[in-house]
């Protein structure tokens, strides 16, 4: 997976990675990758956060971005089974490559917050 922090010296919410259930964890949304994936286009989840802190899956908290999440499209094999007038083509979905996610995650605050009369 490919991790972008959009500025530097910035406080961003926590995320981790299970490589072999697929499954990241970004602010405490688990969303599974290989579930995420869609036919024939990118899919672009975006984490928000509202005021107190928790976050939603999509576009709903109203303060301010966490994450952008950027699935590829679903790849597919084809594999030729049977012969003569029995012979059929299979479409068979291709495990998704986790090298190919992008995270992206926004900051939240600065260092300067964390400390006591921050804002």
């Amino acid at each position: 997976m490919q991790v972008f922090k959009v500025s530097d010296g910035s406080k961003f919410s926590e995320y981790s990675l299970n490589p072999k259930r697929k499954k990241l964890t970004v602010g405490g949304i688990v969303i599974d990758l290989e579930d995420s994936t869609l036919d024939g286009c990118q899919n672009i989840l975006n984490i928000t956060r509202n005021s107190d802190g928790t976050c939603v899956l999509g576009l709903g908290g109203k303060a301010g971005y966490v994450a952008d999440i950027e699935i590829p499209p679903r790849q597919y094999r084809y594999e030729t089974t049977g012969e003569g007038e029995e012979e059929k083509t299979e479409k068979i979905p291709i495990p998704l490559d986790l090298n190919t996610v992008v995270l992206k995650l926004w900051p939240y605050g600065t260092e300067e917050d964390s400390v006591e009369g921050g804002i």
